[in-house]
């Protein structure tokens, strides 16, 4: 009869218990995944920070003695293995000459988020090839056994010594424990030229 209809069936609504056991898994893994990579994450982060500070801070040096004609100190405390502080030399005139002064701190940065001026034990050198026997490397070219005395930008925006002895150097950074972390600042004497490294598990980037 053209008038009965067939009655429809039902259909199907929501997920059956295998499909709401695989995404439940799924979530699982992808929230372990997130666990893991912020673990990781975080301490390059850190690292990052504290290598960014250090190459802030050497700029500033560099540029303060360029602009104002001085010479300005970079010292390294490895004392407390996480403070960098930069100081300028007073001119003050001596007839004929204009000769160093006094010092003055302009800043002293201590590393944030746990980094700390460090050697992770294994480590190559840098590409530079400055040496990384310690935290703060520094060697003069001209004489490698020599002993490094203040490191100094000078008017020219070069790095070494206030007699003109350009000085090449590396500091190394990191978080103890974590090679990941490991961070390398270079700066070339001759020209002051600042170059940032981190270890990628196998080499130095830049």
């Amino acid at each position: 009869m053209h008038g009965i209809k067939k009655a429809k069936k039902p259909t199907q609504q929501g997920f059956s218990m295998v499909e709401l056991i695989v995404v439940v898994a799924m979530m699982f893994i992808v929230m372990i995944m997130a666990v893991i990579g912020t673990r990781t994450l975080l301490p390059n982060m850190r690292a990052n920070s504290g290598v960014n500070q250090v190459i802030q801070l050497i700029r500033v040096a560099r540029h303060k003695a360029i602009s104002e004609r001085r010479i300005t100190t970079v010292s390294f405390k490895t004392v407390t293995i996480n403070s960098v502080q930069v100081s300028e030399v007073q001119l003050q005139q001596v007839p004929p000459a204009w000769v160093g002064g006094p010092t003055v701190t302009l800043a002293t940065v201590d590393l944030e988020g746990g980094a700390q001026l460090y050697v992770f034990p294994g480590l190559p050198d840098t590409p530079m090839g400055f040496g990384n026997s310690t935290p703060v490397s520094f060697s003069n070219p001209a004489n490698p056994a020599a002993a490094i005395p203040a490191l100094q930008f000078l008017s020219d925006g070069s790095f070494g010594t206030s007699v003109g002895v350009p000085i090449n150097g590396t500091v190394f950074l990191g978080i103890p424990g974590t090679p990941s972390t490991a961070r390398a600042v270079t700066i070339l004497g001759s020209t002051g030229r600042v170059r940032p490294y981190h270890w990628d598990g196998a080499r130095w980037l830049e």
